[in-house]
This record gives C-alpha cells, sequence and structure tokens, in this order.
C-alpha cells in the first residue's frame, strides 16, 4: 500500500536539507520560527501567506502539489478565504471548487458570503455572454462585511467596465480598489489582488491612455508576482505590443514568451491571437509573416503586397488594411481611416502606428484640450 503523503514530514526534510537553519530560513522570509515549528509538529495552522511564503521558498517547483495539499487539509476561516483567491490565481478549478463548497456550509457568515461570490466567478468563467447593467446590480447587491471583500468586489465592478470597453470607469475603479487593497492586512491577498489590477493596468495604460511607460510597469509589475500562467500570458502580451512602434526584436520576444506559456496551458484562441500579432509585427517592420500565412488570407495578401480594399469593411482587419496599404502607397487618407478606426475601437495605442507613419510623411499633429489631435 502507497505510504500517504505527509506534508509537514516533506518540508522538515526541506529544511534539514538546507544550509539555512529554520530561524535562518524565517528570518529571511520574514516569519516567526515559532510558527513554523508549531506547524510542523501539528500544534497550529499557521497562516495561509506564511506557508505560501515558505513553499516558494523552499520548493518552487512543487508548489501546486503542496499549495492543494494545505488548502484541502486547512480549518482556520481566514485560511479558507485566502485559499479561494489563491485557487482562482491558479485556475485550479477543481479546489476551488471544494473550497466554495467547504465554505458555503461554514458556520462562518464571511465564509459563506466568499463562497458565493468565487462560485460567481467560476460560473462566469464559462459565461458567454452577460448583461453589464444586471451584472454591475448583482455586484451592488452584495453587502460586503469585511475589507477584502469590499476590495474584491470594487475589483469585479472594475473588470466588468473593462471588458466593456469603458476604460475610464474601469480606470475609476482601479483607483478605489487600489485604496482598499492598503487596508488588507494578509499578504497573499495584496499581492493576488494588486495582480487582478496590474492585469487590467497594463491594457488600460495602452488602450486608454497610449502611456507605454506606465503600462510596462504594470506589466513588469504583474509577471513579478508570479501568481499563475494566465497572469504571466498578460503581463508579456502587453510587454509585446508595447513594444511594436520600437523594436520587432522586443515584440517578437515578448509574444513568443506569452505563446509558449499559452501552448502549455492549451488556450487554443489565444495561441491563434499572439501568431497572429507576432505577424502582424513582421509585416510592419517589412519580415515576412510566417504563423499565419498559411491559414489567414488577410495575412497572406499583406505578404503578397496585393490590394487590400476587400477589407476596408472588415470588422476586424479594416484598421490594419488601412494601415498597410497606406504605408505602402505613402497615403496620407488611408493612414487617418486606420487611425480612425482604431479610435474608434477605443485603442489609443494602436492608433499611434499610423499616427506615426503619418508623422514620417510630414503630417503635423497639435494636441488639444481633451487629448485629441488635430
Amino acid at each position: 500500500m502507497e505510504k500517504q503523503f505527509d506534508l509537514q514530514e516533506h518540508l522538515r526534510k526541506l529544511i534539514a536539507a538546507s544550509p539555512l537553519s529554520q530561524n535562518e530560513i524565517a528570518n529571511q522570509l520574514g516569519l516567526n520560527s515559532g510558527y513554523i515549528s508549531k506547524f510542523l509538529n501539528r500544534k497550529q495552522e499557521i497562516a495561509f501567506w506564511m506557508f505560501h511564503k515558505l513553499v516558494t521558498y523552499l520548493d518552487k517547483d512543487n508548489e501546486l502539489m503542496l499549495m492543494t495539499r494545505f488548502c484541502e487539509n486547512m480549518s482556520r476561516k481566514e485560511n479558507l478565504r485566502v485559499g479561494l483567491e489563491y485557487a482562482h490565481s491558479k485556475n485550479l478549478k477543481g479546489l476551488m471548487s471544494q473550497l466554495i463548497e467547504k465554505c458555503s456550509i461554514d458556520k462562518n457568515e464571511e465564509n459563506r458570503e466568499w463562497a458565493i461570490v468565487y462560485e460567481w466567478q467560476l460560473n462566469s468563467k464559462s459565461a458567454v455572454h452577460y448583461n453589464l447593467t444586471d451584472y454591475v446590480s448583482d455586484l451592488n447587491g452584495i453587502k460586503a462585511k469585511t475589507i477584502e471583500m469590499k476590495a474584491l468586489l470594487k475589483i469585479l465592478e472594475m473588470y466588468c467596465f473593462f471588458f466593456d470597453e469603458k476604460y475610464e470607469i474601469a480606470y475609476y475603479h482601479v483607483k478605489q480598489a487600489e485604496n482598499l487593497i492598503h487596508e488588507v492586512s494578509d499578504s497573499f491577498i495584496q499581492k493576488s489582488f494588486g495582480a487582478r489590477l496590474n492585469e487590467a493596468l497594463g491594457y488600460i495604460y495602452l488602450k486608454y491612455k497610449n502611456d507605454v511607460v506606465r503600462a510596462r510597469e504594470a506589466a513588469y509589475q504583474l509577471a513579478e508576482k508570479d501568481l499563475g500562467p494566465n497572469y504571466l500570458v498578460t503581463a508579456f502580451f502587453v510587454l509585446g505590443l508595447s513594444y511594436f512602434k520600437e523594436s520587432f526584436d522586443k515584440t517578437v520576444f515578448f509574444y513568443k514568451k506569452a505563446l509558449e506559456i499559452s501552448s502549455k496551458i492549451g488556450r487554443v484562441s489565444l495561441i491563434e491571437d499572439i501568431n497572429e500579432q507576432i505577424d502582424f509585427a513582421c509585416l510592419y517592420w517589412g519580415k515576412a509573416a510566417e504563423s499565419s500565412f498559411d491559414s489567414n488570407n488577410f495575412i497572406k495578401l499583406v505578404s503578397e503586397k496585393n490590394d487590400l480594399k476587400d477589407y476596408y469593411n472588415h470588422p476586424k482587419y479594416a484598421p490594419y488594411a488601412y494601415l498597410y496599404d497606406g504605408i505602402k502607397e505613402s497615403n496620407k487618407e488611408k493612414l487617418f481611416m486606420s487611425m480612425n478606426y482604431f479610435l474608434s475601437q477605443r485603442d489609443k495605442f494602436r492608433a499611434s502606428i499610423p499616427e506615426l507613419e503619418l508623422r514620417k510623411l510630414g503630417v503635423e499633429f497639435t494636441a488639444i484640450k481633451g487629448g485629441e489631435y488635430v
């Protein structure tokens, strides 16, 4: 019969094999060695953030397995709530379902509240459509009992406006959520909620503000948090896009990092999108398109320098059709059309690409009140 895995014994062996003593490890991680001892001797369950720090320091390669074991057996009400956020950040749907069930029957009213909200998040991932008004109304109907839940509800409301491309309102909710997160005591919740904001801010700074520097800051912060593959894909995608006008090599480097992770986790639709974005960059920089050449007729037409007029009214490719034809023909009108299409899609960063090409052709832009150009 196979011996049952012993979490505490596994950690004791890792600490014993470490060049540092338990006290030294605790000091390095900002933990209390006494709490660690009590946990290892099964006398006390330590806080989630403490265990997470210990695991990622001692055995990062087995983090998911060790954290899942801990989550399956923990009983502290605060840990159950943080465990839900961990499962969400790592996209561990099975673990999330287990914790939702456990919290939903808990005597603690706050835990039951968290179960409702995380079950809602879990179900929303598989939902195809949602009504913005109903979604916000449902959020406002929840009476949060903890500062953590208040912050989470504000984040979910932010996502709601973000996905509806109401970036100005989404940005306002980001700022409100940031103020609430500062009051959260659990360091893992702070880190994970911060990652959710970074995920949105990368795109908001590019699309809504055309602020490349701050978009990259948000993306790098998201990557450094290293809370899960989906977050890393977003970080590298934003970084790749942000270098589109500046560096072909950096654009492709970051896109390919996003592509590699997407391939590992099987995000098929995203793989197709990233390959297409790589080809857009190749075509812009005068390189040969490879990823979508055989399967994408638009990419093939651009590559072969054919007329793209059949795509001038295409809902997806119209701004790119005008962009590539405008560059090829040094046609200011077509470049203006490309810029206007991107602006109509609420994408100021991509609108700055044909704008750059227009500047090369001698067009001067003057900023006026409101951030627009003439």
